[in-house]
């Protein structure tokens, strides 16, 4: 699943929305550790620029998010 939304992640507006998404939902859910972990995730993502070779931070990165995705049990990526 994490590796679906790779693209979704990589782009600076969509993983905007998607941090901005993940806390609404989270709130509305009540769920406030799980969003603040994945925003805080989310947020490492600018540390990494596009010349970054640092594989080990990434993916660090993408199990973070992966882990407060799987917090939120109902929680559904949408590329819109």
């Amino acid at each position: 699943m994490i590796l679906d939304c790779l693209p979704l992640l990589l782009h600076p507006a969509r993983r905007a929305r998607l941090a901005d998404d993940l806390q609404s939902y989270a709130q509305q859910q009540n769920d406030h550790e799980a969003a603040e972990s994945a925003y805080t995730a989310l947020l490492m993502l600018e540390s990494i620029d596009d010349d970054s070779n640092n594989r080990f931070l990434f993916g660090y990165v993408l199990q973070s998010i992966r882990s407060a995705l799987e917090e939120l049990s109902h929680w559904k990526l949408v590329d819109e």
